[in-house]
């Protein structure tokens, strides 16, 4: 497993699909892999999506990367080692030495951005995708998300009833 999730943390060359049950600890991987992408490989957090099923989870991501790049801070301009079991501490000790130097820079620009940044459910990624591109998808781009489901419940009661009486009468 240590290995596996190394690898899903540090190889950045591959995309990945993560599932697993709850508690066996998604979320700090995906922290993780976010944590590696910004500082071992310099990318930008506006050129990267972090996606979630939820709201919940969507929070907790955008919560925990704050703390972990404030970890990373924490580690590179001070030497302190506040979050010892976790994220920042685990991709800082995988990090080279010209990554360390370079790491507070990409954390500080990290932090700036993180009100900018794509942490979300796939529904509001999506979402957001369309009014960028509503002409091009056909939507209006003032379309609403309907999160409880009560539209489609109602059009499915409405237009059930009419294909059950249409195929009763066939």
């Amino acid at each position: 497993d240590a290995n596996a999730r190394t690898r899903a943390a540090t190889d950045l060359t591959t995309n990945l699909v993560v599932t697993a049950g709850a508690g066996t600890g998604k979320t700090s991987l995906i922290i993780e892999r976010v944590l590696y992408q910004l500082l071992a490989a310099g990318r930008s957090l506006e050129k990267l999506a972090v996606i979630t099923f939820t709201e919940k989870a969507a929070a907790e991501l955008r919560d925990r990367l704050e703390e972990a790049l404030e970890g990373i801070l924490d580690l590179t301009t001070h030497g302190n080692n506040t979050d010892k079991d976790g994220e920042a501490s685990r991709v800082f000790a995988r990090l080279t030495g010209p990554q360390r130097v370079e790491a507070t820079a990409h954390a500080r620009t990290a932090l700036e951005a993180l009100d900018r940044a794509t942490v979300s459910t796939i529904h509001s990624f999506a979402a957001d995708m369309l009014r960028r591109h509503h002409s091009q998808a056909g939507v209006d781009p003032l379309f609403e998300i309907d999160a409880e489901g009560l539209a489609f419940e109602e059009l499915f009661r409405e237009h059930w009833e009419q294909f059950i009486e249409r195929s009763l009468s066939d």
